[in-house]
């Protein structure tokens, strides 16, 4: 009873945070489904599982290192901000290459690779890019806020991803007409920026100046999607 009441925090939080943010991750599949076709779907379904294969090899076990050190660093009260900061930096670097590669030259390789009918879910990944090098840096960093003692922040940033879940529904359904590229798009941007600030909350909590971490989301997520997307953009149009 006294080592349940000492953790109550998870029971408490962790287990419907993790209820809550898988019914997050099933509305937008639900709504490609049933909205737009079970095509897209599958096409979707295959640029994030590519897509996410730079957190399965690096993102998963850097975390399990990470969590530990940090863990005992935080226990210690030691500095783990800066710690934090480094690793997200460190492993970007790692897979910034192989996501913009799939970000430009995507739509090609999905369909030399897969055959020919998949180069669509190719296109879906340039689209999707910001959103997966993002996911890359929460997925480093997982269990920050179990770290520091913060459950109940997952609590919230769990229920507004299901409140961005049902904005895009509701896009969708006042714009009927409304293409699988613009709600890619539309998803990528709302999810990105939830991520963008979930993570600034963790780090200005431990004391990282704002103005600095902005700078490192322009430097390494912003500018690099941005600059894949135009170059993407350009290729497209010289290959047309």
């Amino acid at each position: 009873r006294k080592l349940l009441k000492s953790y109550q925090r998870f029971p408490k939080y962790q287990m419907p945070a993790n209820l809550i943010s898988n019914l997050s991750i099933q509305i937008p599949l639900q709504i490609m489904g049933i909205v737009f076709s079970p095509t897209i779907l599958g096409y979707y379904a295959m640029a994030n599982r590519i897509m996410s294969m730079p957190g399965s090899l690096i993102a998963t076990p850097v975390n399990r290192v990470y969590f530990q050190e940090a863990s005992r660093r935080y226990s210690n009260g030691e500095d783990i901000a800066e710690f934090g900061l480094k690793i997200m930096e460190s492993n970007i670097k790692l897979a910034m290459i192989p996501i913009i590669t799939l970000m430009i030259f995507g739509r090609w390789m999905f369909s030399f690779v897969l055959g020919d009918q998949w180069g669509e879910a190719g296109g879906y990944a340039a689209v999707l890019g910001i959103y997966f090098l993002i996911s890359f840096c929460v997925q480093c960093l997982s269990g920050s806020f179990v770290i520091i003692g913060k459950n109940s922040w997952n609590l919230i940033c769990a229920i507004i991803n299901v409140f961005i879940g049902g904005m895009l529904y509701y896009i969708v359904k006042f714009f009927p007409n409304i293409s699988i590229w613009t709600f890619l798009f539309i998803m990528a941007l709302t999810f990105t920026a939830e991520r963008v600030v979930e993570e600034g909350v963790y780090f200005v909590y431990l004391g990282i100046e704002a103005k600095r971490y902005i700078a490192f989301v322009v430097k390494w997520i912003l500018f690099p999607f941005v600059l894949a997307f135009l170059i993407q953009l350009i290729f497209s149009s010289f290959v047309l």
